[in-house]
């Protein structure tokens, strides 16, 4: 008898417990929904990338660089993982 008592107990509590949580949830998923939406309202404007680009290294062209800025090149992509100098 006092295991069963034990037992009703025990769901109770636990059943109010995961009540508890799941409303928790809800309003963490309410507040997420509601930031997703205000991202919406940020304006994004795609590049065109039809409208040709100039500069080094464009299209395939080759980038000269002198003894020094190899060296510095060769140390940035330690750290950039791209070569600075020739961008």
């Amino acid at each position: 008898m006092i295991s069963i008592f034990l037992l009703f107990i025990f769901v109770n509590v636990f059943g109010d417990f995961n009540k508890k949580t799941n409303k928790i949830s809800r309003d963490i998923l309410k507040r997420i929904e509601k930031e997703i939406d205000e991202e919406k309202n940020i304006l994004h404007v795609i590049p065109n990338y039809s409208i040709p680009r100039e500069g080094p290294g464009e299209n395939g062209d080759a980038v000269i660089l002198t003894d020094e800025e190899k060296k510095l090149g060769e140390e940035e992509l330690k750290v950039w993982f791209m070569n600075m100098q020739a961008k």
